[in-house]
Formats: C-alpha cells, structure tokens, sequence
C-alpha cells in the first residue's frame, strides 16, 4: 500500500506491440480501480508480467522479469503472469516465486472483471477473495467455454497457485481501455487484430494467438476518435497479422483489402494527426492497399516488412509464401509514391539451411531493396516446430556472426537513408522537450533533434531534415508547428521496437 492506504501496481511488458497496447489497457483499468503505479519491479502489491514466447531467449527474459520482480518487489508483492508465455509454458510460470496467478491468452480477456473483483483489497489475496474474483470474471474451474482453472503440481514452488487455461488461445473481444482513463500520451497504440493462421516452419505463434480475429470497424473508429480527443497525434495500428485485417468477416477478399477499407474511413476523422502501421506480413499487400498506403497523406510513409531472407529456396524452407520478385514490387510500389518511405525489415539469420549464398543473397537484398533499418534476430530453435527437426542446422557462432554483420548493415542503411533525407520536409511528432531542444518522431521512423523555443511534447512539426548525427539520430531545421496537444502533459511515447528506451525487447 502506499501512503494513502491505495493499492500499488507495476507492470512489465515484454514482447510486440500487441502486448504493450493489451498492458496499456490494463493500466487504465488499474488507474481507474485507485490503484498508484510504481516503476517496474516495484516493491508493488501488485505486479503484472505480459510475458513473450516468440523465441526461447525471449520466454527466458519473460522468466527473468518475474524473478527479479520477487527478488526486488519485496515478499507482499503478488504475480500476475499473462501472455504468450503463460500460454506456453503455464505449469513453468506457476511454479516461480510469489507467482499468485497465471492468465493463458483467452483468460486474458477478462482480466478488467478479474480486477474488479480483487479491488479494493490487500495483496497477496487471501485464497477466498480470488476465488470469488476468478469466479466473478468466468475464470473458476468448469469446463465448456470457461478457461480451466488447476494447481500446479504438488510439491513445485508454487504450489496451489491457480493456472487459467484453455488449448484454444482466441478469446471473444478485444481489451480496450477503462472509460474516463485518459491515454495522456503523444503515440497512442490500438490493436485492431489478433491471431494468425499461417504455416511457417520456425514460429509457435500461430498456436499462441489463436486464429485470426479482427476488431469491429465502428469500435476502431471509436477507439481512434476517442485516441485523437485525449490529445494523440499519432495512431499506431498493430496486431498479430495486420493485413489479415477483416478477411475473418467474409468471403475471401483480395490481399488487404479489408485493411485498406478501413484506412481510407479513418482518413476521415477530424483532428487526426496521422496513422502508423506496425508489421504487414509481404503477401497481404495486394494492389488496394498499395494504393492506399501510397496515396494517403494521412498515413506515416513507413512500411515494416517480417522478410526473414532474401533466399527463394529458403524462404519456402521456413514455410513463407513470397519471393525476393514479390519484395521488389511492393518496394517498386511504393518508391513511385514520391513520398519518400521508410522501408524496415525483420532479417533472421543463421537459420537450417541457410548457406554462405544464401545469406549474401539476404544482405544484397537489404541494400537494393532499399531498407531504411534492419531488425536483426538470430535462429533459436523452438521446440516442437518443423524448423527443429530440419537439417542443415547452423553452429551457434556462426548465427551470431551473421547477426552482427546484419547489423553493421543496419547502421550503413540507417545513415543510408538519412541522407536520402537530408534537405527535404518532415514531419516530427514531439516526444520530449529539454534546454531549448526538442526531440521526435519523423513520420519517416526517424528519430530527429532540432532547436526551438515555445515548443511543446505532442506537437507536430514541419522541419527540414539535416545532418545525421548518428545511425539512430538525425538533426532538423523547423519550419512551422501544428497546433499544440490539447493535454498541458504528454506522457513519453510509446518507444520503438528495438530502439533506445523500449524496454523487454528480444
């Protein structure tokens, strides 16, 4: 309790940005129960771990997080442990110190009623209390359509700690956020998609996340009028796979055009800054969206490839269905746009298979393309997928050395493209504000500092970029402000992914 006798949390969120958007709305349903939030790890009474299982190293990190939240949270802090990882590996999590509760996926969705059943109250819960709770949110034991609800097995750690879990990941609904609770920040994150039904031989998401799903248009639009009326200049659009969007309403459309649809109306809605969108798988950019993304100001230039290889032979290895001829098009596409776009790329390097060819096939690919930066992940194997019983496997240096030659790349493509920049106007959604000089986000996905006076975290600046400062860093010129952010405070934005200050990345 803090010191006036008010509950206090602390969240940590690993992984996409699907899980920072479902943490974000689990904030808001804490703020709006009165409880305090403190700094990961705490001490809190309440702390909540949104875990990650997309690679090994990253359901370790999860692991890591609820350890140190025990070790440095103090004994009365009580675990809540949720996502992907608690989906995998449910017992695993059980079992870790002052782990008081395990969500799988589906269970997730009911964590608001689940809140609202533990406060107000002291933590840990004493055992009656979060039986009501789980029983108050559908989460007691039952069966049918409830999660399934068990102990651990007897002797572990945690023993007795209950587990909420069902084989099926897809829940009913999406999270949104707790009415009155302002989002108060420049970025804001609305996730219009989960799930995902593709086959690719390394990947265990699929099972994770469940089948794809998509949020009902008029509560995206709601959701965004209601971002833009809390003073969010910028919209980021995520989901598990984004293209898929609206493809589970109907017959078959073609490649994005459902998403497409839904830009266009967004477009208009009064006072929207601009939109982002997060990773768009290669073969969900059919022709509609494209067109959209190329011709719609309102949308950042900036498009975010999962490309994995630039190797045909090993690109069908790991189960994706395009080729390098697909990826020149969508880049041919959008460099006719004339609107300068960002192009990034998910690179993986080191996986069965991959010879010396084929990984210089993926490097000269990433300069011809070309890319705008590089997200870089070595293979790890996951058990149970098809890519762990492949042969041809590559020795864990050599990952690691093609990992570290594809981001020497990233820093040459990063000041690659600024320079491509250089001289030409931008758009720069202010982050923060310090001695004169402001910081921000280019709609470009570059990060850019400039000198100004009177200027203020939210606004959107039109700048003439300027000198590269480093390979993550960019100078500015301003030219003129937008008007400023109804909010007299902008909560730092949503940091991204990978870069400085996004904190639980893989």
């Amino acid at each position: 309790m803090d010191g006036h006798g008010r509950a206090t949390f602390a969240l940590a969120v690993l992984g996409c940005r699907a899980n920072q958007e479902e943490s974000e709305a689990i904030r808001s349903h804490l703020t709006a129960l009165g409880g305090d939030e403190i700094g990961f790890p705490g001490p809190a009474d309440l702390v909540v771990v949104n875990t990650c299982a997309v690679t090994a190293t990253a359901l370790a990190q999860s692991r890591q997080a609820i350890r140190r939240a025990a070790r440095l949270g103090g004994p009365g802090s009580w675990i809540l442990a949720m996502g992907c990882g608690a989906q995998l590996d449910p017992r695993g999590l059980a079992a870790l110190p002052q782990v008081g509760l395990v969500l799988g996926n589906a269970a997730k969705l009911k964590v608001p009623a689940l809140l609202r059943g533990l406060f107000p109250g002291s933590f840990p819960p004493e055992q009656a209390r979060l039986r009501a709770a789980l029983a108050a949110a559908g989460l007691a034991a039952g069966g049918g359509e409830e999660a399934e609800a068990a102990p651990v097995q007897a002797g572990e750690p945690a023993a007795g700690s209950p587990i909420c879990w069902q084989a099926e990941a897809a829940g009913e609904g999406f999270l949104s956020r707790a009415a009155g609770v302002s989002a108060r920040r420049a970025r804001g994150l609305l996730k219009i998609q989960d799930g995902c039904d593709r086959a690719c031989s390394y990947c265990v998401v699929a099972s994770l996340r469940g089948r794809p799903r998509s949020r009902p248009r008029g509560e995206v639009l709601g959701e965004v009028r209601r971002l833009v009326a809390e003073g969010c200049r910028e919209i980021v659009l995520t989901g598990i796979n984004l293209g898929l969007y609206g493809d589970d309403a109907g017959p078959p459309a073609a490649p994005g055009a459902n998403l497409a649809s839904l830009l266009a109306q967004l477009g208009s809605i009064p006072g929207l800054g601009r939109v982002r969108l997060t990773s768009l798988e290669p073969e969900t950019l059919g022709p509609e969206l494209l067109e959209v993304l190329a011709g719609s100001a309102w949308l950042c230039p900036h498009v975010h490839l999962p490309v994995q290889s630039g190797d045909d032979a090993l690109l069908a290895r790991m189960g994706r269905p395009y080729r390098r001829e697909d990826l020149r098009r969508i880049a041919a596409t959008l460099a006719r746009s004339g609107r300068g776009f960002a192009l990034g790329l998910d690179l993986l390097a080191g996986f069965p298979g991959e010879s010396e060819r084929a990984f210089a096939a993926t490097l000269a690919l990433a300069e011809e393309l070309p890319a705008a930066y590089l997200h870089v992940f070595p293979y790890s194997e996951r058990p149970g997928t098809p890519a762990a019983r492949l042969a041809g496997g590559i020795p864990p240096a050599e990952r690691r050395a093609r990992a570290r030659a594809l981001r020497d790349l990233d820093g040459r493509l990063r000041l690659r493209f600024q320079s491509r920049l250089r001289g030409r106007p931008c758009r720069v959604l202010v982050e923060r504000v310090e001695g004169g000089r402001f910081q921000g986000l280019s709609a470009e996905y570059v990060r850019m500092r400039g000198t100004a006076v009177g200027v203020e975290p939210g606004e959107l600046l039109e700048v003439v970029a300027g000198e590269s400062l480093s390979p993550r860093l960019q100078s500015c010129r301003l030219i003129c402000s937008g008007p400023p952010a109804p909010l007299p405070e902008i909560a730092a934005a949503v940091p991204a992914a990978g870069e400085p200050g996004s904190r639980w990345q893989d």
